[in-house]
């Protein structure tokens, strides 16, 4: 267990997030930027808001500098990164569509590379922008940006903002305003734990829990709202968004119905809409036709599973009760699920006696009978399964009253917790 909790730990100090206060930079002698302090130009109060979405965040900053010295022109370097993507066609920047603003008024951006950063892999840039200021002067600068996700080695998946360059400015930081708003659904916002093999030889079975946390804990929260305030300070921390993983990783289905545009694709199962539908492809009622679920959740590289209680299903067609009763919708379902905790070198050895519950039940199944309605229905498993992989198949349908096309609008997974 000791080592788990190591591994936990290190993502706090070797995984911080991308984005940051905008620093003052200078232009060296080889063309790159490189940021010191500023005594003259203070940066009085900042705004942050975050709103917090399933793959990415949008940021908004809001800053008020003053001119302490004499008239200046100053150059603001925002942080970002770049990298080759997979198909190393392009570059995936580590912040995007970045903007900023003197008031209403949009300012001209530019990226130069970091100084002293040139050649690394990924590389270090700088998004950087003019200010002019007269002396004694007060402007409002307003940075806006996007930021994608990472996950961390135990399968959290990590956000923030970096307030600690904010520290290149002139004295202390008056005020410090931070509102973080949630666009997740309820449930990915609270504690869900992941199961793993920690001892080959006992298969002994890990519960590794997996919480919303947002760091520091200083914060207040109002439903979907969370709120941070600091006050004359120089910041010498961060701030850390780590969100629960999906339950649901994937979803594969053995066919779907042509269209052209995708319109009955298996990603309709998991849009929250129950307007959209998965339409099996196959000549016929889409009998033996299949959905493969992933659940499988990793820590430190070790696969694992979760406890799958019951399933959520949205029947057929739902987008309306004509176009419901016009499709044809499940009747009978079998669900066979199984596990890869005891895969691999894991456990293969080990003689049957001696598992644990975790390696005896690598696979199962169960059979439902679904109702004949639009509403989301559960189906329950008489004990929690441990599950990395779900396969629902269609045994047999209600037929639509126009199409054989069998169909389902949403499937939802609960785990024990």
């Amino acid at each position: 267990m000791k080592r788990f909790f190591i591994t936990l730990i290190l993502f706090f100090i070797v995984n911080p997030p991308l984005s940051a206060d905008s620093a003052y930079v200078v232009f060296t002698p080889r063309g790159n930027v490189e940021s010191i302090k500023n005594d003259l130009i203070r940066m009085k109060n900042e705004k942050v808001n975050i709103t917090l979405f399933e793959s990415h965040i949008e940021v908004k900053v809001d800053y008020t500098f003053e001119n302490t010295g004499s008239r200046q022109k100053v150059l603001m370097g925002f942080p970002n990164s770049k990298d080759i993507n997979q198909a190393g066609s392009d570059f995936v920047y580590g912040i995007n569509d970045f903007r900023a603003f003197e008031g209403n008024k949009k300012l001209k951006v530019f990226r130069t590379d970091k100084e002293g950063e040139k050649g690394k892999h990924p590389a270090a840039l700088y998004e950087c922008f003019e200010v002019k200021f007269n002396e004694g002067e007060i402007k409002q600068i307003t940075n806006i940006y996007s930021q994608q996700h990472n996950r961390d080695n135990s399968d959290n998946i990590c956000n923030g903002y970096t307030l600690t360059t904010g520290a290149s400015w002139k004295d202390n930081i008056e005020k410090i305003n931070i509102q973080i708003k949630s666009m997740l659904p309820s449930g990915r916002m609270k504690k869900i734990s992941g199961y793993f093999i920690e001892d080959c030889e006992k298969c002994e079975i890990v519960k590794i829990d997996y919480d919303f946390r947002i760091i520091p804990e200083k914060y207040s929260i109002d439903k979907n709202i969370i709120k941070m305030e600091f006050n004359d300070i120089e910041p010498d921390f961060d701030i850390k968004i780590v969100i629960p993983p999906e339950v649901l990783k994937s979803v594969y289905a053995s066919s779907e119905l042509e269209s052209g545009t995708g319109k009955y694709s298996v990603k309709n199962l998991v849009d929250d809409d129950p307007a959209t539908a998965w339409v099996e492809g196959k000549k016929g009622y889409g009998i033996n036709e299949f959905l493969r679920l992933s659940t499988n959740p990793f820590f430190a590289n070790n696969a694992g599973a979760y406890k799958i209680s019951k399933i959520g299903i949205i029947n057929g067609y739902a987008k309306d009760s004509s176009t419901f009763k016009k499709n044809s919708r499940v009747k009978k379902i079998r669900i066979d699920y199984q596990n890869y905790m005891c895969c691999g070198n894991c456990c293969k050895d080990t003689p049957a006696e001696t598992r644990s519950r975790a390696s005896l039940a690598e696979k199962g199944s169960a059979v439902f009978i679904l109702e004949d309605t639009m509403k989301m229905q559960y189906l329950k498993f008489e004990e929690p399964v441990y599950s990395s992989e779900l396969t629902i198949t269609i045994v047999d349908v209600y037929k639509g009253t126009k199409w054989d096309d069998t169909c389902i609008s949403g499937i939802v997974l609960f785990t024990d917790d």
